[in-house]
């Protein structure tokens, strides 16, 4: 409650111009009433009302002419009131809020302690922030107190100190040599050819300077100086290297580029797509410093793309046609040296004209024709000593098998014609003999087949193979339907 004179005498001019009335009185009246107020209110009120109240009574006072003796004794009575109350709560906040100051401070202590033996600084820093503000936040009064843990903050403050003066010592002494060491390896790389190691120590220098603490800085004055003359040093040689290099890869790259275009006209897709990763290779090591040139380079490979598809398209419908035919020949000698397996017959001039075949295979396929020309030859050296052995033993069959299947067709199987070979027509009459006496409908589609394969080497017109086959089907056909199935 504020009690101001100039706002009192403001609001009793009126009062004092009136002849009846004696201004001094009434305003003496008024305060006393007015500080009695205030008295009554500060019994109630807490310490920092108390603290302003008495602040104000005071001010009041000091400020009251002496005429009006009667307010000064009233106003210090008040004042002695407020007072006793205002001492004793003081006291007791103080005393209250230094035990908490003391409580705090002795807890960071605590916490400095257990880091101290880390060179975590940050945290051993923010603790001793910490306390030192509890620590000036001491009232004066309580000195002793403020003494006592003054002196063990003090104590920490020093051995922090001294940790990170030694601290700083070692580890500037450590970047001097990293720095050093570093300059020494990066002015040694100044040569053509390392430009990958030469960025490598730059980029780490430069990381290295960036992140040494501010508290290192100044100690690393003529560090900084000489990484900075070795970087500009070593960046003037990059420059010089990038144009070398680049001339050189690009000249590289445009001859690949003719060779590419060379191949692609003689349909050398093997050499094609060999050139193409060659020039991708030498591509990607363009440095990248010359990024419009390199989008140039770029475009001119990329043009070739186009020109490596078709002709990947156009060979791979060459390869599937060329791989159907060679498959289908490895699958003729294959059936007939299996027929020459299960039924020992064969001649040397169809192994002969299979071995003719083989031979025609492209050498991609050369483990196939290794296997079966190996199979071809065994079987002609053997039917080379047979025919040998039937020479010396002058064979000479006169008579040959009366069964239906000879009598139909007594005009070609003539063993005198010099067309038909007599051991393929005995293979022939044999295969029919059994598709007529066998039950077995399962095996006499297999003779069937056996059939089939020996009158398609008959050298015979093509009207007389199809009389024998259609005899042949017809004996097939006639067992199956007895079977209830037909084929």
């Amino acid at each position: 409650m504020t009690i101001d004179l100039d706002s009192f005498f403001e609001s009793n001019k009126s009062g004092m111009g009136s002849t009846n009335k004696d201004p001094k009185l009434d305003f003496q009246k008024e305060v006393e009433e007015r500080i009695q107020k205030v008295q009554t209110q500060a019994q109630k009120g807490d310490f920092e009302f108390l603290t302003k109240v008495y602040e104000e009574i005071k001010k009041f006072e000091e400020d009251l002419p002496s005429k009006f003796l009667g307010i000064e004794k009233e106003s210090n009575l008040a004042l002695k009131n407020i007072g006793d109350r205002y001492s004793k709560e003081f006291i007791s906040r103080v005393k209250e809020n230094v035990g908490k100051l003391t409580q705090l401070i002795k807890e960071e202590i605590i916490n400095i302690d257990k880091n101290i033996s880390s060179n975590n600084f940050a945290i051993l820093l923010d603790h001793f922030s910490k306390a030192l503000k509890y620590y000036n936040s001491f009232p004066k009064e309580f000195f002793l107190q403020k003494n006592q843990v003054g002196i063990e903050l003090r104590k920490r403050e020093i051995q922090i100190t001294k940790k990170l003066e030694n601290y700083k010592r070692t580890e500037i002494e450590s970047i001097k040599k990293q720095i050093h060491n570093d300059v020494l390896i990066l002015n040694s790389l100044l040569r053509p050819g390392e430009i990958k190691q030469i960025e490598e120590i730059i980029e780490k220098l430069h990381h290295k300077i960036s992140t040494v603490p501010k508290i290192f800085l100044a100690s690393l004055t003529q560090e900084r100086i000489i990484v900075s003359e070795s970087i500009i040093k070593a960046e003037s040689f990059l420059q010089e290297e990038y144009l070398r290099v680049f001339s050189e890869k690009e000249k590289l790259i445009n001859n690949f580029i003719e060779k590419f275009h060379s191949h692609i006209l003689n349909n050398d897709l093997e050499n094609v797509l060999t050139i193409y990763n060659q020039i991708l290779i030498e591509f990607e090591l363009l440095p990248e410093v010359f990024l419009e040139k390199k989008m140039i380079v770029y475009q001119s490979i990329n043009d070739l793309y186009g020109l490596l598809n078709n002709l990947i398209i156009k060979n791979s419908v060459s390869n599937f046609l060329e791989s159907y035919n060679y498959s289908k020949i490895f699958e003729e000698i294959r059936e007939y040296l299996e027929h020459a397996r299960v039924t020992g017959k064969y001649e040397i001039k169809n192994l002969l004209l299979l071995k003719d075949k083989l031979i025609k295979i492209p050498k991609k396929y050369s483990s196939d024709k290794e296997m079966l020309n190996k199979q071809i030859l065994t079987l002609i050296n053997k039917a080379k000593q047979e025919n040998h052995n039937m020479q010396k033993r002058s064979y000479n069959r006169k008579n040959e098998p009366s069964t239906p299947f000879s009598e139909s067709h007594s005009s070609f199987i003539n063993p005198q014609n010099t067309q038909i070979n007599k051991k393929l027509f005995d293979e022939i009459n044999s295969h029919y003999k059994n598709l007529k006496s066998t039950n077995s409908v399962t095996q006499a589609k297999l003779i069937y087949r056996k059939i089939c394969f020996c009158i398609d080497l008959l050298h015979v017109p093509q009207s007389e193979k199809n009389i024998l086959l259609n005899k042949v089907e017809n004996v097939l056909n006639s067992k199956q339907q007895s079977a209830g199935f037909k084929r």
